[in-house]
């Protein structure tokens, strides 16, 4: 049985959140932008063996805070699928290396990005 992964993002690769005027924001970007983001993903998330023998698939929604230094912090479910799925995307988040932190007005600022992970089955 094959493992596929999804990441289901909107707009180019990641939802991220801002309060101010989208013009004089830069979003936090993935080091080395969305074909380096899929290649860590395929090579770093864990699909738990409990989960796929039992046949747990869904989505998982996951919110995370880059910060200043485009370190990631404040993880957290934001719409859970399976415990031990929860857990590897968890665990998949803090295995990221630091992010290209936001900008507002030219300046680091921490942001929030949101992911939506898809924990699929291949038959």
């Amino acid at each position: 049985m094959k493992t596929i992964f999804y990441l289901l993002f909107s707009s180019i690769n990641l939802i991220t959140t801002a309060s101010v005027n989208e013009a004089s924001i830069a979003t936090a970007n993935f080091p080395g932008g969305p074909a380096a983001f899929q290649q860590f993903t395929a090579e770093h998330l864990v699909y738990p063996t409990c989960a796929r023998e039992g046949a747990v698939e869904g989505v998982i929604k996951v919110g995370f805070t880059v910060l200043e230094d485009g370190s990631i912090d404040r993880i957290q479910i934001l719409e859970g699928l399976d415990p031990a799925c929860n857990e590897a995307a968890i665990l998949f988040i803090r295995s990221m290396p630091d992010w290209i932190p936001a900008t507002k007005f030219g300046k680091h600022v921490a942001t929030k990005v949101n992911l939506a992970i898809n924990f699929q089955l291949e038959t």
